[in-house]
């Protein structure tokens, strides 16, 4: 915005309030007179106590909606942090699970039976089966760890969604104050 449209829009509002203010106070005179209205002190924001009450709300209102745009920004960067830190344990993740996809394409459902039925023993056969249960317990953890780190970059994904409507919130009821002023 331009300076002389700032100014014009400030001459405007003070014009606005001044006008409300003289509107009220010439209602409390009713008919009896045109007697003069006292004049507002240096800091005095207008005779009218109506006038004070509404400036007074709507300057709390404002700073309301400021804190908390403030909080919501905090709680984005928070959120940020989180979610960055989720896609690097991802990243980090992606050679052994890329690993694992690899081997169990190329092995698929068979390769364990073959590895069992290849036994020559009973005693080996439950050796292998032993070792088997060990590696599928070792990929079950890895994806569980990769879909936990999934699960909590989309939480994060979300609730800095959340804050950022927030935020947009509480901007127009700073705008809003701002233009009642």
């Amino acid at each position: 915005m331009t300076p002389p449209a700032r100014r014009r829009r400030w001459s405007l509002a003070v014009a606005l309030v001044a006008a409300a203010a003289a509107l009220l106070s010439g209602m409390t005179l009713g008919t009896g007179g045109a007697a003069a209205a006292p004049k507002p002190g240096p800091g005095d924001e207008g005779s009218s106590p109506l006038l004070k009450d509404v400036l007074s709300e709507t300057s709390k209102g404002y700073i309301e909606a400021r804190d908390a745009a403030n909080k919501s920004r905090g709680r984005q960067l928070q959120l940020q942090l989180e979610l960055e830190q989720a896609q690097e344990k991802v990243k980090a993740m992606q050679p052994e699970i890329q690993l694992l996809v690899a081997t169990a394409y190329r092995n698929g459902r068979i390769g364990p039976m073959s590895v069992l039925l290849n036994s020559s023993s009973p005693d080996e056969f439950l050796q292998r089966a032993a070792t088997l249960d060990l590696f599928a317990a070792r990929d079950n953890a890895r994806l569980a760890r990769l879909n936990a780190a999934l699960e909590q970059a989309d939480r994060a994904k979300a609730a800095i969604d959340a804050e950022l409507k927030e935020e947009q919130k509480q901007l127009t009821i700073m705008a809003k104050q701002k233009s009642e002023a």
